[in-house]
């Protein structure tokens, strides 16, 4: 895990949800200050492999979080499919903000097709 890596927020198609990728609690609290909230909240407070935090500031825009720690004991599939999994936590936030209930299977594959290269992106940067 790379100490040089810095959390990326990122939006998701049409701009209803910015995402980032954090690894430890120095890159969890520089996302949340860069949020302007004031908010403070333990990386992984909760025991798993990883997970999503979701946060609304005043402007009622949608930030998650994607929270995951080291990875080094894990095989390159382990890593694929909690990325994948987070990932389609992170897309049914933006479904939500959407307010689309059936979104077209084309459009929510797409959607979590570019989601998910973006973490795998970010994870890899976090890698380096």
């Amino acid at each position: 895990m790379s100490k040089k890596y810095k959390p990326k927020w990122r939006k998701s198609p049409f701009d209803h949800v910015w995402y980032c990728l954090v690894r430890n609690q120095e890159q969890m609290d520089r996302a949340l200050e860069l949020l302007g909230s004031g908010w403070q909240e333990p990386f992984k407070a909760i025991p798993c492999a990883a997970l999503v935090t979701s946060y609304q500031v005043a402007n009622e825009r949608t930030y998650c979080i994607l929270q995951i720690g080291d990875t080094s004991d894990w095989n390159p599939s382990a890593i694929m499919q909690t990325l994948v999994h987070e990932t389609a936590h992170i897309w049914q936030r933006v479904r939500s903000a959407m307010r689309e209930d059936q979104p077209s299977d084309e459009f929510e594959a797409c959607s979590m097709e570019y989601i998910f290269q973006n973490m795998l992106d970010d994870y890899d940067r976090s890698q380096k």
